[in-house]
């Protein structure tokens, strides 16, 4: 008998305490929401280091480029489909895997698919050994909503197990003795439950409050009152009849049938495994893992909601027993009643708003909100949708998130009614010793604030309990309806919250988990690809892998720092091993699951679009959204377009037999490239920049053309040329030609140039509060855009352009010690060189260059400069405001209409190259700024453009939650810029946390950059109230705050120049980056500091080196899916290599 006495649980953690944080909350399939870093709480609160304020300041210093049309961002690696049968043989494996696992109970397996048990049978509790024989079907005495999740779990698991290990056991044996092991693990669980219901009742738990009062303390939960008031209804008259010696009885007999329970339980399991066939000690391991990281978290998470709820009304009866101690009068009981139930109004307020904010994230419309929106008349599947109807659903979608603004601002009001109550009714009331009819004592007092604390405690858990629940639930519902086509019967995809892809083919077959994540956009990174890329890596080879990124970075920050190697491999040993310390984990159960769901699920679409012929990419406006159409058709737009051009110009077509001589043609170019160097710097004064400038041809990559698609016009795609240039012929010298050259052309275009947007709302303002320059009744606004910016004349006529202004700007012929005829026969080695691969031929630039290369939009603007005299010389317009941004240039008008077309027409005739339309009015849009008059005065807010999806992100590389982080702190400043009114710039700043939340970001992401938004410009206030005379004074700061951006920036480019500030990037990985980032700028500089100082006078204060380090994300969906690197010999290595 002293086996059957052995307790099997007791390697097991049963401490309730470990789930007190809802750390357990499963990851949400569908959701695809961006994880939050693990010490962002630190990096915010009271934890918050120099080095976290440096990075928030890095944001705030420099305002995000929303006007950033030269930015061609696709820099990252790209997945490239080889067409290789076995990687396609594997996806499709996978895919009939998924599809045999809806039919089979049997012993399948798949990465994201769930087996379940049918017919299951009641369970009722084993009494003796022989229950060996009976095979257990619930994992709970009673049928639980948990007991079909643990058994998919389970059949995964187990077959997990079977991959990796020889498991010679049944399958139901296996599930069997695991359900007796949950069971008894369980059981145990609730003993803890109840032997606290005794403390509670017998008033011995020590609580918070508990220890602090002095009334009795016995208080018994609700469940046992339950069980007393039943107990009692069946005792006769004389038997004891007092409530706590009979709970405290009830108790107790509970307690002894729970430790029977177990120990019939521990007696089954310790005999069936000593008959089952295939038990081993590891099977033991096995199932306590399972139980422990599974079966048993959700009625731990819920019993601990369940014992945190009852610990915070225990300590809520315990005060206010002590508050009717203090022998409070009428208006004491009175006015502590009042203060409870504001305060709950208020709380309850609260987080009605965070479950509408969190909706957003979840793409969860209340039913109110599709009410009034949905129409009946439209009953659609994603498996047949074209572009009218795909028009529809976007705008329905659009209704829907516009009318969550409005249940927002209305929550947001209601907390503020409530605050305000609350706050009023606080002043009111008197706190004095003596007057006890009229006011609170300093004790009663204590006691209501010690309440309100408890009751926000327990509002919180009750969030965390429904968020929970809600999770498990959409859990379930997610996993057993995921391929059940005919219970769909509405698509969720329809009515959720905007941004959405566009669809513009009816061949697709996604399903609803497909089209939401897509639905995230080409931005989003599935999480922790590199984890499972290789199953038979470990985590310490992958973290090796990954430092190669950093490593390189390090090796050239040090090799202009004049480290030698020495020195250099002991630093890079230091924070190799940093970095292998910090993100050496392995990651968690649920991170994997959800890593592995992931990948399969772009595994799957991309087999998908490759069989139904569909093409996936990006759109042309840089915006996070995905365009899905058919490729034929997408091609033939294409073709189209390079029909027509007369951007591009072919040098050579590409076949089989001439893939050698292509090669040769393009080492001749690169030869000939350089031999133009030498012939430019042929003094040997200029050796060092010819060095840095020659091409070597086994480092040049040969760049590639693709399009994207442009849907701004209704009913009509047309298409966008983007060269990719990463390491190509030309990127160096367009690179040191841009460095030489911008800051020369900035100043002379200066007066008539705004850098942004924010330029030209400050500059706009200041010319209309001057009394010679208001805005009259008659004013018109006028704006144009040049459509072909980056290409506008042939190279000869830009280079005739570009000799002038140089002639032009420059007192002595010379810039840097660099005489103009020599950069501008390097500008002509520059737009005869850019060389480029498409469709099986080889093309170079006619006109322009590259938008990628910087150097391409300092030229377009040196010729528009020139052009835009035109306007400049006409009398009409001197006194006018006047100015240009890129491609956008906007003034006011004090004459005619028929005047102001005049000149325009006029303009057009002396330059055709120039392609501009234009816009005239009392009220236009410029730079995404909505220009206007109000009474006389001029009044701007943001312009959101009709024809873009709104709520949409800006598309992003490397680091897309940096980037979105820095734009929303930048829209946030450009709104209290563009916006007069303070309710626009309140309704603009919901709009924004909209955006964030539903692509995907955290509410507490948000939250913390907003309220950092407020604390940062002193503005706090404004969360409380909209004053017009707060917001000014804002706006006023924020202007200024432009001035202070130019001079940090100018700060930070001189650091760079002197190396005095650099930037590092390194693969993410699982780990705190913020501890990573600390530990690497202390060790570099440290030692930078020691060795300047060491080469300086000892009184000299050695230089502080910024280093500014930031994780680099992998595997964004357009890198895996949107197959825009052709498939080449000549673009998968150096071009000019095999």
């Amino acid at each position: 008998m002293a086996e059957y006495n052995y307790d099997p649980t007791m390697n097991l953690d049963l401490n309730l305490d470990q789930y007190k944080n809802f750390d357990h909350m499963e990851w949400l399939e569908g959701i695809f929401d961006i994880l939050d870093d693990e010490d962002e709480d630190d990096a915010y609160g009271k934890q918050q280091t120099r080095e976290d304020l440096d990075d928030i300041m890095e944001e705030y210093n420099q305002d995000f480029d929303f006007e950033a049309m030269n930015t061609n961002l696709d820099e990252e690696e790209m997945f490239i489909d080889d067409d290789d049968d076995d990687d396609k043989k594997n996806v499709e494996d996978r895919i009939l895997s998924q599809e045999l696992s809806e039919l089979s109970t049997e012993e399948k397996y798949d990465d994201e698919d769930y087996l379940i048990y049918d017919n299951k049978r009641p369970l009722s509790t084993p009494s003796t050994p022989d229950g060996t024989s009976k095979k257990m079907s619930l994992w709970n005495e009673n049928e639980t909503r948990e007991d079909q999740e643990i058994d998919s779990i389970f059949n995964k698991f187990i077959m997990d197990h079977k991959n990796k290990h020889t498991i010679l056991m049944s399958m139901e044996d296996i599930r069997t003795l695991m359900i007796l092991k949950h069971r008894i693990a369980t059981s145990h669980m609730e003993k803890r439950q109840w032997m606290i219901y005794l403390k509670s009742g017998t008033g011995q738990w020590a609580t918070k409050e508990s220890v602090k009062t002095h009334v009795d303390k016995r208080v018994w939960p609700l469940q046992v009152k339950k069980l007393i008031t039943e107990k009692m209804a069946t005792l006769n008259t004389y038997e004891i009849h007092n409530e706590y010696t009979l709970g405290e009885m009830i108790v107790n007999q509970h307690l002894q049938e729970l430790n029977q329970k177990i120990e019939e339980y521990a007696m089954i399991f310790n005999t069936m495994k000593t008959v089952c066939f295939g038990w081993t000690d590891n099977m033991d391991e096995i199932i306590d893992t399972f139980v422990q990281q599974h079966s048993i978290v959700p009625f731990a998470v819920k019993l601990n909601y369940k014992l945190t709820l009852w610990e915070y009304d225990y300590d809520d009866q315990l005060l206010q027993r002590e508050y009717f101690r203090c022998q409070p009068t009428a208006y004491q009981i009175e006015m502590a009643r009042l203060l409870q139930n504001l305060k709950f109004n208020y709380l309850q307020a609260t987080q009605e708003l965070i479950e509408i904010k969190k909706r957003v994230l979840c793409h969860r419309p209340t039913s109110p909100m599709l009410s009034n929106i949905v129409s009946s008349s439209i009953s659609l599947i994603p498996t047949n949708i074209d572009r009218t109807v795909d028009e529809q659903v976007h705008k329905q979608q659009q209704e829907i998130t516009e009318s969550l603004k409005i249940v927002i601002t209305e929550a947001e009001n209601k907390i503020q009614e409530c605050k305000t109550l609350f706050d009023e009714t606080v002043e009111q009331v008197p706190i004095h010793e003596d007057n006890r009819n009229a006011a609170l004592t300093g004790k009663l007092a204590d006691l209501i604030y010690r309440r309100f604390y408890v009751l926000q405690k327990k509002m919180d858990c009750l969030h965390y309990y429904r968020t929970d629940l809600s999770v498990r639930r959409r859990r379930r519902r997610g996993r057993y309806n995921r391929y059940d086509t005919h219970n769909d019967k509405t698509p969720n995809t329809m009515f959720r919250f905007s941004p959405s892809m566009i669809i513009c083919t009816s061949r697709h077959a996604f399903t609803d988990e497909q089209l939401k994540l897509l639905n995230r956009g080409p931005t989003y990174v599935p999480p922790y690809q590199t984890y499972i890329s290789s199953t038979d890596q470990s985590t310490i080879e992958m973290i090796k892998k990954n430092f190669k990124l950093l490593q390189h970075h390090l090796t050239i920050l040090l090799t202009k720092s004049n480290v030698n190697m020495a020195q250099a491999t002991l630093i890079i040993k230091q924070i190799k091993d940093a970095y292998t310390l910090t993100f050496s984990r392995s990651l968690s159960s649920s991170m994997y699951q959800r890593a592995l769901y992931e990948r399969n699920l772009v595994d799957t679409i991309r087999a998908h679009l490759k069989s139904n012929d569909l093409i996936l990419r990006r759109t042309a406006d840089q915006r996070n959204v995905f365009y899905l159409g058919n490729r034929n058709d997408f091609e033939d737009k294409t073709n189209e377009y390079m029909k027509q051009t007369d951007i591009f110009e072919i040098c050579d077509d590409i076949n089989d037999e001439n893939l050698q001589v292509t090669r040769d043609y393009l080492v001749k170019k690169i030869k000939a490239f350089n031999d133009e160097l030498n012939f430019i710097f042929h003094d040997k004064k200029y050796k060092d920049l010819i060095e840095k400038l020659s091409i070597d041809t086994d480092k040049v990559e040969l760049p590639y053309l693709y399009f994207l698609p442009d849907v701004s016009q209704k009913n009509n795609l047309s298409v966008k040329p983007i060269v990719v240039t990463q390491r190509s012929a030309t990127s160096r010298l367009g690179q040191f030609l841009d460095q030489l050259l911008r800051p020369t052309a900035h100043r002379h275009m200066e007066y008539t140039t705004f850098l942004n947007g924010a330029d030209f709302i400050r500059k706009l303002n200041e010319y209309t509060t001057d009394k010679e320059h208001c805005i009259r009744p008659t004013t018109i606004f006028a704006s144009i855009s040049i459509s072909n910016f980056h290409a506008i004349v042939p190279h000869k006529t830009m280079l005739n352009v570009f000799k002038d202004f140089l002639n032009d700007c420059t007192i002595r012929p010379f810039i840097e010690d660099l005489h103009i005829n020599k950069i501008t026969h390097l500008t002509a080695l520059f737009l005869y060189h850019n060389h480029f691969y498409y469709n099986h031929k080889i093309y170079r630039f006619a006109k322009g260059s590259p938008t990628s290369l910087s150097y391409t939009q300092t030229l377009a603007n040196i010729y528009l400069y020139q052009w835009q005299k035109l306007f400049s010389r006409q009398a009409s317009i001197k006194n006018e405001f006047f100015g240009r941004c890129q491609n956008q240039l906007f003034f006011t008008w004090n004459e005619t209409e028929d005047e102001l077309h005049a000149l325009l027409k006029m303009v057009a005739s002396q330059d055709p190259n120039v392609i501009f339309d234009f816009e005239i009015g009392r009220r236009i849009p410029f730079l995404e700024a909505a220009i206007d008059k109000y009474e006389g005065e001029l009044a701007t807010t943001i312009y959101h453009n009709p024809k873009r999806q709104k709520y949409t992100l800006p598309y992003a590389i490397n680091n897309a939650k940096l980037a979105h982080s820095h734009w929303l702190r930048s829209a946030l400043i450009r709104a209290a810029r563009y916006c007069t009114s303070v309710y626009e710039f309140d309704f603009e700043r919901i709009s924004l946390e909209v955006a964030c939340l539903a692509n995907g970001y955290s509410l507490e992401f948000v939250e913390k950059r907003v309220n950092h938004f407020y604390t940062f410009f002193d503005a706090t206030s404004l969360r409380q109230s909209l004053d017009q005379n707060v917001y000014e004074k804002l706006r006023l700061r924020l202007f200024n705050f432009i001035s202070e951006q130019k001079l940090i920036g100018k700060r930070n480019q001189e650091s760079e120049k002197k190396n005095e500030r650099v930037r590092l990037f390194y693969l993410n990985a699982f780990g705190s980056k913020r501890k990573f980032n600390t530990l690497l700028r202390e060790i570099l500089s440290n030692y930078l500091k020691r060795k300047e100082s060491s080469s300086s006078s000892a009184s000299s204060k050695p230089n502080e080196i910024k280093i500014l380090s930031t994780a680099k994300y992998q595997y964004s969906l357009n890198a895996l899916l949107s197959q825009q690197k052709p498939n080449h010999p000549l673009l998968k290595k150096t071009m000019t290599k095999k």
